[in-house]
């Protein structure tokens, strides 16, 4: 008697089958190859397949490509067509400065990426034998090219500057470390995009709704930064103001006083990118108490940003924004998000900083808000009665007030 895989199994054993195949064959969508239940597509085995897609769709380059990528995205934050092929002259590059590897192989190496990445975190997925096999299948010249670019911890950190200029410091260190590692870099940053779109997609569509034009914006201006340590004078501080300016511009905002420093930062956790949504946000900014003003701009005013080291605090923003429980409108929602839940992220990243300094919490740490994104909307739309703790680990954990007992 057979006995039936469980279907993340089947997912698992498929994308494995992927890895060690000679050739890897465009999918027409992720979610169609193989047909896999849909309570599974938050699993990292299917965001692995969504992952390949997007990196797929990038590669090839072609209309119908970037019509498939682009057909569910709404008008106004739509991947522009200059923007597609851009990243998509990006990929050709890295074909042409890596001739040892076909254009099929490169598409191996994508999903052995995506695997070793995935098997960090998820051995319920793949057992012991599967990954030994997958580590010993891959030749040597593919070891040395996957180790030096297949991970980028603090990736979406510098999407969205969220921790300061330290995010790039581990970029001008393997800089530094091997004269080759630009190369490497560019397969990193464009493996972290595409994983990064995956994860936050809507998997049930095969069109990626987050890979927006928004997200183009925030990915060359990270790609340009790293690029600018590569020369030799360029420190990581460098890079990070280069973001601010970069950013600024884009908004049609002047930087001159820390205030316009930490404003840009700010708007870019919300991912504001136009100048409509900018003025937006600074009328909403003015109709806070100069207290409330204060305390939420504190943490960001840093010319260097040598602040609180945070992470997952923009996808929870973001989360709040893309929530009906927000408002009705964009103005409603941001004012709701301003208004309300930033001042009580204020008080959180002030008391953070408090423990800090107090060496009740190590300050190599960061501020993790994976956690207190998980708590019910409506509780951290009005903030007055959640309660908080922060772990040694640094997250945020939130507590929702008890139910009235009926």
């Amino acid at each position: 008697m057979s006995v039936k895989k469980k279907p993340y199994v089947l997912i698992a054993n498929y994308i494995l089958g992927l890895a060690t195949s000679c050739t890897v064959q465009p999918m027409a969508c992720a979610h169609k190859a193989p047909c896999f239940p849909y309570y599974l597509t938050a699993s990292k085995p299917h965001q692995t397949l969504c992952s390949l897609q997007c990196f797929q769709w990038i590669l090839d380059g072609s209309d119908s490509s970037y019509e498939e990528m682009t057909k569910n995205q709404p008008s106004s934050l739509c991947l522009q067509k200059k923007s597609f092929s851009l990243l998509h002259q990006l990929a050709i590059s890295l074909l042409h400065s890596h001739p040892q590897f076909s254009k099929q192989q490169m598409q191996s190496l994508f999903v052995k990426a995506l695997l070793l990445k995935s098997l960090e975190s998820d051995e319920n997925f793949y057992s012991l034998q599967e990954r030994r096999s997958l580590l010993f299948s891959l030749s040597a010249e593919e070891a040395q090219f996957l180790q030096a670019s297949y991970n980028l911890d603090n990736f979406e950190q510098m999407l969205y500057l969220e921790g300061g200029a330290t995010i790039f410091c581990p970029i001008k260190q393997r800089l530094l470390a091997n004269k080759d590692a630009l190369l490497s870099l560019d397969f990193a940053l464009l493996f972290s995009f595409c994983s990064l779109s995956a994860e936050k997609s809507s998997l049930r569509s095969s069109s990626f709704l987050s890979l927006t034009q928004k997200d183009y914006l925030a990915f060359e201006t990270v790609w340009e930064s790293c690029h600018l340590l590569s020369l030799p004078k360029k420190r990581a501080e460098d890079a990070y103001l280069f973001c601010i300016e970069k950013r600024a511009q884009l908004l049609h905002w002047e930087v001159k006083k820390s205030n316009d420093h930490a404003m840009v930062r700010l708007s870019a956790l919300l991912r504001i990118f136009s100048p409509q949504e900018g003025s937006l946000l600074k009328e909403t900014f003015r109709s806070l108490s100069f207290a409330d003003r204060e305390s939420i701009l504190l943490p960001f005013k840093e010319k260097t940003g040598a602040s609180l080291l945070s992470k997952n605090l923009s996808s929870l923003l973001i989360g709040l924004f893309d929530d009906p429980l927000s408002g009705e409108s964009p103005k409603e929602k941001l004012n709701n998000i301003v208004t309300q839940v930033l001042p009580f992220i204020a008080h959180i990243i002030k008391d953070a900083t408090e423990q800090t300094e107090l060496g009740l919490l190590d300050p190599h740490v960061y501020l993790d808000f994976q956690s207190a994104s998980l708590c019910a909307k409506e509780h951290l739309l009005d903030p007055s009665e959640l309660s908080y703790q922060i772990d040694k680990q640094g997250n945020v954990l939130l507590f929702s007030p008890p139910e009235p007992q009926k």
